[in-house]
């Protein structure tokens, strides 16, 4: 019976993996579609957003702050040099960051659209990859905040200054899912 309630929970694991992940390439996608609108215009809906939006070029930049883990959003017009309209997403203290569904969060908010219901409640990631970032509480009671730089079964390496560490992969808090270097 065990068994079987385990294959249970690490399906309902997986299915929350794969919505977290199709959430992030919609959120991806979004900013890059509300980028393009920006320059072209084309199939406006004047019944949504702000005038920026709806009539106007203009142009998008980011602020990425991932140790606070929000997201600034700011959109100029065309000749504007400070920015027209400004928004901002910041991860809730449980939620693990990532920073395309802050900036598809933000554009939104700036560009006065409906931020969908999904990009405010994404599932947590329940896998820990590659490029993440992970929380790891130590016996000491000391937290210690990394990224993940290999995995190995039942394991992950994280980077300290000068060496790696090793850690079961179940001591791990996923804190920003990214998987970005440098954000822009």
């Amino acid at each position: 019976m065990k068994k079987v309630a385990k294959r249970g929970q690490e399906e309902i694991k997986d299915r929350a993996q794969a919505r977290r992940d199709e959430i992030v390439e919609q959120a991806k996608a979004d900013v890059e579609g509300l980028r393009e609108h920006g320059f072209y215009h084309t199939g406006i809906d004047s019944s949504k957003g702000n005038e920026t939006y709806q009539v106007k070029v203009y142009y998008v930049e980011f602020i990425v702050d991932s140790k606070e883990r929000k997201v600034t959003a700011l959109v100029r017009r065309l000749n504007d040099k400070t920015p027209r309209h400004v928004g901002r997403a910041k991860a809730a203290p449980n939620d693990c960051f990532n920073v395309h569904i802050g900036k598809a969060i933000a554009l939104r908010r700036a560009l006065g659209l409906t931020v969908p219901d999904e990009y405010l409640n994404a599932p947590q990631p329940t896998e820990v990859r590659v490029g993440d970032f992970i929380e790891v509480t130590l016996d000491s009671g000391e937290i210690e905040k990394k990224p993940v730089i290999s995995l190995k079964a039942g394991s992950l390496n994280a980077h300290l200054p000068g060496r790696i560490i090793q850690y079961p992969s179940h001591y791990a808090k996923i804190i920003d899912d990214s998987r970005e270097e440098v954000c822009g």
